[in-house]
């Protein structure tokens, strides 16, 4: 199977790549999930685009998930942002207290809804490799 070798540089060397791979996947998330699209700020996005992406495409699109399970707004921002080296770790929102019961029963039904619907996908994929 290796006919012809094709090179794919590392996300680290194609920065400019960056913005056009995070509209995809806050797509992606926005129609499996059913949430509203999520938009992200110019200081998150060249937070993103500096990043040197040891996990490539895959923790780019983690990141993203974990992001937007964490915010409580549509707007993405650095604060929202984890990555795998700690260098940005989410906080909580200005105007949110630590501990405060909606907002911790809002990230809990966001993630049990990724969650089942990562379950979902995982089961049509071996339903389909199964045919």
């Amino acid at each position: 199977m290796n006919i012809v070798p094709i090179r794919v540089p590392p996300l680290r060397e194609r920065a400019e790549d960056v913005p056009l791979l995070v509209g995809h996947f806050l797509s992606r998330l926005s129609l499996s999930s059913g949430w509203p699209e999520m938009a992200i700020d110019k200081p998150a996005m060249n937070a993103l685009q500096t990043y040197s992406w040891p996990g490539n495409i895959r923790e780019l699109r983690n990141v993203l998930e974990r992001a937007v399970l964490l915010a409580d707004s549509h707007e993405l921002t650095v604060r929202h942002l984890q990555f795998h080296s700690s260098t940005l770790i989410a906080q909580p929102e200005a105007n949110s207290q630590p501990g405060n019961l909606k907002q911790m029963e809002r990230c809990k039904r966001k993630a049990a809804a990724s969650s089942a619907l990562r379950g979902v996908s995982v089961l049509a994929a071996v339903r389909f490799t199964l045919r």
